[in-house]
């Protein structure tokens, strides 16, 4: 007992001085059972949830951390809405043009659009609580985390769990994230991705360059966060007067 209360002390005063994080006005449910950490509750945005997984998972004695910490959504919206709009983004990117995408509802998985080519690629889309699964099997990491950041493109969703598998097996490193990063910059409509810079190293994400506006700025910094593989993201972009 002494050893549980030891690990899960230290973490909340880990926790408790996370720039991200708030824990007076979201505090965190945190439990640890056999080594085995879980994180529940509703945390602002992005960055605090991934800043609380990362720093979990840094604790001496904490062998694997579940995580299931939502995000406040930009507006609430039902699973059905979710669902068919990150279908429809789905369907609309040309990067999955030769995907199948399904979604899961009532009448059970149904295909929106059939496998196109030689690859066996395809995603499933299912909705409940407001948190977006993707399963499915992707030819390129660059193509799982697109689908993933669409996925958090809209506004309603509270979390993304990004089962996509990539097969054959990617070795993921700097310069790959970096890379998709741009790609998922260059379609963010609310951002110039060409007055943008990003560095990574040991997948930390450090953004710089100038923007127009602090929406912009924050915009760019999100869809960082929404990548899976990224651990930390430092802001250095100006906002142009």
């Amino acid at each position: 007992m002494a050893a549980r209360d030891e690990i899960l002390n230290e973490l909340k005063a880990v926790l408790t001085h996370e720039a991200h994080l708030d824990m007076h006005e979201s505090p965190l449910d945190i439990d640890l059972e056999d080594g085995v950490l879980l994180l529940s509750g509703e945390v602002e945005h992005i960055a605090a949830k991934k800043r609380a997984v990362e720093l979990a998972s840094g604790i001496e004695g904490v062998k694997e951390v579940r995580d299931l910490l939502t995000v406040k959504p930009a507006s609430r919206m039902g699973d059905e809405e979710i669902r068919n709009h990150v279908r429809d983004l789905l369907l609309q990117e040309p990067e999955l043009h030769f995907y199948a995408i399904r979604q899961q509802d009532a009448e059970g998985l149904r295909e929106m659009r059939p496998m196109s080519g030689d690859l066996e690629c395809y995603i499933n889309v299912a909705v409940e609580d407001g948190i977006v699964t993707l399963e499915g099997q992707a030819d390129s990491l660059a193509r799982m985390r697109m689908a993933g950041v669409l996925a958090w493109w809209v506004p309603g969703t509270r979390a993304v769990r990004n089962r996509i598998a990539i097969v054959p097996a990617e070795e993921d490193n700097d310069l790959e994230v970096g890379d998709n990063l741009l790609r998922i910059l260059e379609k963010d409509p609310y951002v110039d991705a060409t007055q943008i810079q990003v560095r990574v190293q040991d997948h930390v994400v450090t953004l710089s360059g100038a923007v127009i506006g602090p929406r912009e700025r924050d915009m760019a910094e999100s869809d960082a966060w929404f990548m899976p593989g990224v651990k930390n993201v430092i802001n250095q972009i100006q906002v142009n007067p």
